[in-house]
């Protein structure tokens, strides 16, 4: 399996021109981070921690081992960490435009850093973050060399309809370690970095002119401290590589899947029939045709974050097939109900008729969460619900 990590403010749409060179010979997972695309919008700032536990418990539930990543900008961020303490169940590392060494602000590009450091603050971060959504109305629009479409455009906005959608964005921008600040993430950045240069795992690094995140002194560095890792040099590009590069990006991507990685037929599970059951939370007992294979077109879970003491815990993971949100939790009784943030997280979902994962220019449309008509849905429970992770397999 190969999982897809978006950046900011992306979502996995970004990913729709790049995978369907990679889904001929892989599965590839398109995850959308909690906070991002269609995934809930929650109402408190979401942590470095927080956005490692419910990727650990995705990857955990899916039962995926012997998997790539695939990451940029925030994403990458949240892959490589992850990475650096499941190295036994990762066969490979692909990344770009993201933090692949301890940041400072003098190496950012001067637009960047700018918009950085006024985007982590409380006030400006909220004026110019949230209220101006100035990430989809002009960082998006600056980020690649070509010209977005309309339809593009209203696509990468469409996750984002008000001021209160909008929170995670200056949210991860404080959780970002930026000259040791805050201190309680920039150790993990530098752990991460470190086991990049130590370990010997394959990796690919694509590189642009002249980037955004990583310029030439970053990828220089870059190619002098990491080994076992081939280097594509894209030409002109920003920093959603994906958007002026889509085809060589994917071709590369399978190409040194092939040459360098290999990842057994079995590490995504024994194929298995498919089943009927009845979802949790529908009252009517209608039986639900989705299959409930972890290698099945379209998975979803859902985790338990409780909140204990200052440190967040992660209990009660838990799976349901399908291409609409997960809508019951069998098992998680009242009282964990109670103290659950209500998180749930979803992804671009397939919509049905798509052989493959943006095969189809209509697959990756954002549509709305509760659309009946594309989804299979079934009443809520009643009480705050558990973040429900879900991603479109391929």
């Amino acid at each position: 399996p190969v999982l897809f990590l978006h950046g900011a403010p992306a979502w996995s749409y970004v990913w729709r021109n790049v995978i369907p060179h990679v889904s001929k010979t892989h599965r590839c997972v398109a995850l959308d981070l909690l906070g991002f695309g269609k995934s809930d919008k929650p109402a408190t700032d979401i942590t470095w921690d927080e956005h490692a536990a419910t990727f650990d418990a995705f990857v955990a539930q899916l039962g995926l081992r012997d998997y790539v990543i695939v990451g940029m900008d925030w994403g990458g961020a949240m892959g490589l960490y992850h990475a650096s303490r499941h190295e036994a169940s990762v066969k490979g590392l692909c990344f770009f435009e993201t933090v692949l060494r301890p940041n400072e602000w003098k190496n950012l590009d001067a637009a960047f850093n700018v918009l950085g450091r006024a985007l982590r603050g409380q006030v400006t971060g909220y004026l110019i973050g949230q209220v101006a959504n100035v990430m989809i109305n002009a960082f998006m629009r600056i980020s690649q060399v070509r010209k977005l479409s309309a339809e593009e455009h209203a696509q990468y906005a469409a996750p984002w309809p008000t001021v209160a959608s909008r929170r995670v964005i200056p949210a991860i921008l404080r959780e970002m370690p930026f000259d040791g600040k805050p201190a309680s993430n920039a150790p993990k950045v530098v752990a991460y970095t470190d086991w990049l240069k130590a370990t010997e795992l394959p990796k690919l690094f694509f590189k642009a002119t002249p980037g955004s995140f990583v310029g030439a002194e970053f990828a220089a560095f870059v190619e002098a401290s990491f080994s076992n890792m081939r280097v594509v040099d894209l030409g002109q590009g920003v920093h959603f590589l994906q958007e002026d590069h889509p085809e060589r990006m994917g071709k590369e991507i399978a190409a040194w899947l092939e040459d360098t990685v290999a990842v057994p037929a079995a590490a995504c599970g024994p194929s298995k029939p498919k089943t009927s059951s009845t979802t949790a939370g529908d009252e009517g007992g209608n039986k639900d045709p989705r299959p409930r294979d972890p290698c099945s077109p379209v998975v979803q879970v859902s985790a338990l974050l409780i909140k204990n003491q200052s440190k967040d815990k992660l209990q009660g993971v838990r799976s349901a097939n399908g291409p609409g949100p997960v809508s019951g939790f069998a098992g998680l009784n009242d009282q964990a109900h109670d103290r659950a943030t209500s998180r749930r997280v979803s992804t671009t979902n397939r919509v049905p008729g798509s052989q493959r994962l943006g095969r189809r220019s209509g697959s990756w449309q954002h549509q709305p969460r509760h659309d009946c008509s594309q989804r299979h849905m079934s009443p809520r429970p009643r009480g705050p619900l558990p973040p429900a992770l879900a991603a479109t397999l391929s």
